[in-house]
């Protein structure tokens, strides 16, 4: 048998047993190829894979200081919450807050017209101390009367707000409520 077939081949020229051998070959490669594609790319995302667990594997080095500075951070903001970065005086009672709206409105040449204390309520498991305050004066009295309120009042935000013109004068009066939320005595949101 290998004799009849060294005979045929043989007989064939050159450039033909050439071109089957060379047709053999890259019918090797391609059949190699379709078997090892899948392997070879389970090999590669077998490597990548590894390569993300050895950096995984090394950041545990960073993770206690990660750890601290979120500590850190979250600390800062239940102290916020509380209203410990308060500018307002401790308890931040009634009167406090009147004066310190009344020597901002003669600060600024601005009317401090009212200021009525609003009932403690429950806002979404906070508590929100407010204030309804009329206030008149200039635009610009007025502006720089809220700005510096919102400044030196830290803790308190504007909850409702409205401006009108008071009369013929040009004066303005705004209307407006401060609110202040706190975690309730209890504890903390939601209990």
């Amino acid at each position: 048998m290998i004799g009849r077939v060294t005979g045929y081949l043989s007989a064939l020229s050159p450039r033909v047993l050439l071109l089957v051998m060379t047709g053999v070959v890259l019918l090797l490669l391609a059949q190699g190829w379709l078997l090892l594609r899948r392997p070879l790319g389970e090999y590669l995302q077998a490597r990548r894979e590894r390569a993300a667990l050895q950096a995984y594997a090394g950041a545990p080095r960073q993770a206690p200081a990660e750890i601290a500075r979120t500590e850190r951070e979250l600390a800062d903001l239940k102290q916020r919450l509380a209203g410990a970065d308060s500018k307002l005086p401790p308890g931040g009672t009634v009167a406090q807050v009147v004066a310190g709206l009344s020597a901002i409105a003669q600060r600024h040449g601005a009317a401090l017209q009212a200021v009525k204390p609003a009932a403690t309520r429950r806002v979404r498991g906070f508590d929100e101390t407010a204030f309804e305050i009329e206030v008149g004066g200039s635009y610009r009295s007025l502006a720089a009367w809220l700005n510096q309120v919102e400044r030196d009042l830290s803790p308190m935000t504007i909850a409702q707000f409205s401006i009108r013109r008071a009369g013929a004068s040009g004066t303005l009066s705004m209307h407006l409520r401060l609110a202040a939320y706190h975690l309730p005595a209890s504890g903390g949101p939601g209990k």
